[in-house]
């Protein structure tokens, strides 16, 4: 096997890339903490936080765009930002003009 600098392994008759593996994973991670965790504020925003900084600073800012996004969107459908009324301020945000 050829030593390159991404760690290549034969998996199922397929090559999986380590690196997309821990792409995709940060995308799972920063969607499904603020899900299952939720509450401490401080804990949950300093780890959402860190992997931002490291997937902007490893990755590039096209391919850390869905870790920007998608702890908010979690957040706002599990109704933790706003508890009862996520519901009326997000649709308000879509039948009315800011």
């Amino acid at each position: 096997m050829e030593i390159s600098t991404t760690l290549k392994k034969e998996l199922f008759g397929e090559r999986l890339n380590t690196e997309k593996i821990l792409l995709y994973s940060i995308y799972v991670l920063s969607f499904f903490v603020p899900l299952i965790i939720g509450k401490p504020q401080l804990l949950i925003g300093s780890f959402i936080n860190t992997l931002i900084i490291y997937s902007s600073l490893k990755y590039g800012f096209k391919k850390s765009i869905p870790v920007y996004l998608l702890p908010s969107i979690a957040a706002t459908s599990a109704g933790l930002l706003f508890e009862g009324a996520t519901f009326f301020t997000v649709s308000y945000a879509f039948y009315n003009d800011f």
